[in-house]
């Protein structure tokens, strides 16, 4: 029951470090980030273009969050105040 939540937060947390553990693509976050490097370097690109680019990648951080916000809020409950010290110094939980 912790493991799951646990792992939850952990890739939220540290999305790259899941690479290892798991087969899934990029995160949205990932993805919008890259879209974004590649409008900002192409000289063709509108205004328009990077605007909307940006705020899809806003967006994305913004669910990133909130998502990351939903995972933490119960997980506290779950660990004893010695796990959830550990977590907090490992900056899995605030």
């Amino acid at each position: 029951m912790v493991k799951p939540r646990l792992e939850t937060v952990y890739d939220l947390v540290y999305p790259t470090a899941r690479i290892g553990r798991r087969e899934q693509g990029a995160t949205e976050v990932e993805q919008r980030s890259s879209e974004l490097r590649e409008l900002v370097r192409d000289n063709k690109v509108t205004a328009e273009q990077i605007q909307a680019g940006l705020t899809a990648l806003r967006a994305a951080r913004q669910r990133k969050t909130q998502e990351l916000a939903k995972a933490r809020q119960n997980l506290p409950e779950l660990m004893t105040l010695r796990q959830e010290a550990l977590l907090v110094l490992n900056g899995l939980l605030d």
